[in-house]
């Protein structure tokens, strides 16, 4: 039990003779013989003061006739959840088990109606029967329960106290199978299976329920616990079958209405061609374009290249030349040195020998006359490097391809129509 638990209290309950039997043979008590409009796949339980009559399909007058008995348990309600008549009713569709799975699952042992101080239980260990009250053809008693003793007439009502030692809560305590049986069988919706979760019946917020009810205002499918616990009741909610009734005649002027609508946007899909093919036109356009531009471009640049790299060539070149011929200069010199020096050693070792000959004495003055005139001075001029332009073109050239660019767009040739709304369908 969820908490708040609460105390066991006395409930009331109208049974079926079947189900009379059964509880004085121990048995679990049996939602078949419910016969409980206000919802027939629970166990139904009304206070002293409730009102359980209305929910009968026989008078109480005719219900005693039957062999009908009040019968009282002890029940524990634990944590109720509150719900509206008409709320209560929409839970008919499921069985008993899927009822107490989905109170257990939110936090809830039961649901209280208070507008006719009735308990709608789901699992039969929640009760334990303590009295049967018999009805007997005469003179009119005072019940505990004035609704139905007012409508039972000119009969008797007595009490049957069970006895201790029968100890009904062990023999009343149900089977697995016995707990999961429901009333209305061939109308509870089937279980769920492992591919449930993929169909397209499956609730998207509680993944595993089927859908089962429609909210027209919403234009939503719900599950059990969409209707339990966010706020939705019969006056906005009905079942699948009754929807598909509502909305079948609005869907079959739809689907008139979307046949005319599909004849005649053949004219729009045409228009759409024509504007995607002046798109596609535009964009070859502009893609030759550049092509032609950017050839053009690389075509100055090479001359440019080609014109910047002659320059570099034939200034170094100058330089180069001018300081090759400085060199040759300095090299004919030395060579003449040396030419000189070679020349000279022979003469002067005989002349400080005192052999000095008519020959040795010319040779000499000869050499000495060539040391002793004037040499020319060799010049060297300072060379120079290429290091730059008198203006960057390519850093300018750089900086402009730098800069952002971005393609430019203008209103296409084909007139589109300012929208297609398909809302008048609907009408």
């Amino acid at each position: 039990m969820h908490n708040p638990t609460g105390e066991v209290e006395l409930m009331w309950k109208l049974c079926s003779p079947s189900t009379l039997a059964s509880i004085r043979e121990g048995l679990s008590l049996e939602t078949i013989d419910n016969r409980d409009r206000l919802c027939s796949c629970g166990i139904v339980l009304y206070r002293d003061d409730g009102d359980a009559a209305q929910f009968q399909e026989d008078t109480p007058a005719e219900l005693a006739h039957q062999g009908w008995c009040l019968v009282g348990f002890d029940t524990a309600i634990g944590k109720s959840r509150h719900l509206k008549e008409e709320e209560i009713q929409l839970v008919q569709h499921f069985s008993m088990k899927e009822c107490f799975h989905t109170l257990n699952s939110d936090g809830y042992d039961s649901i209280l109606v208070t507008l006719c101080n009735a308990i709608v239980i789901f699992h039969p260990d929640q009760i334990v029967p303590r009295f049967i009250v018999t009805v007997h053809a005469s003179s009119v008693h005072q019940s505990r329960c004035p609704s139905i003793a007012t409508a039972m007439g000119q009969h008797n009502m007595t009490s049957y106290r069970l006895k201790k030692e029968e100890n009904l809560y062990d023999k009343v305590r149900p089977k697995p199978v016995e707990a999961v049986r429901g009333l209305n069988v061939a109308n509870t919706p089937p279980k769920p299976s492992a591919d449930t979760y993929l169909d397209a019946t499956t609730c998207q917020k509680h993944p595993g329920k089927e859908v089962e009810f429609w909210c027209s205002d919403e234009k939503r499918l719900l599950c059990s616990h969409c209707l339990f616990y966010d706020g939705y009741s019969s006056s906005n909610c009905v079942l699948v079958a009754e929807a598909a009734r509502k909305e079948a005649p609005r869907l079959e002027r739809w689907i008139q209405n979307a046949r005319t609508f599909t004849k005649e946007i053949d004219s729009v899909v045409d228009i759409f061609r024509s504007a995607e093919e002046d798109i596609d036109r535009c964009e070859k356009e502009q893609k030759e374009e550049l092509r032609e531009q950017f050839k053009h471009v690389r075509a100055k640049l090479d001359v440019l290249e080609a014109e910047l790299t002659a320059q570099v060539e034939t200034r170094s070149g100058k330089h180069r030349q001018s300081l090759r011929n400085s060199y040759a200069e300095v090299q004919a010199t030395v060579e003449r040195v040396n030419q000189l020096l070679g020349e000279a050693e022979s003469p002067l070792l005989k002349y400080k020998a005192g052999g000095v000959d008519y020959r040795t004495a010319v040779a000499f003055l000869k050499v000495t006359r060539s040391v002793f005139e004037d040499w020319p001075t060799v010049a060297i001029p300072m060379y120079s490097v290429v290091t730059g332009w008198n203006r960057n073109i390519l850093k300018e050239v750089a900086s402009v391809l730098e800069l952002p660019f971005s393609a430019t767009e203008s209103e296409g040739q084909v007139e589109l129509p300012e929208a297609v709304d398909v809302n008048y369908l609907k009408n």
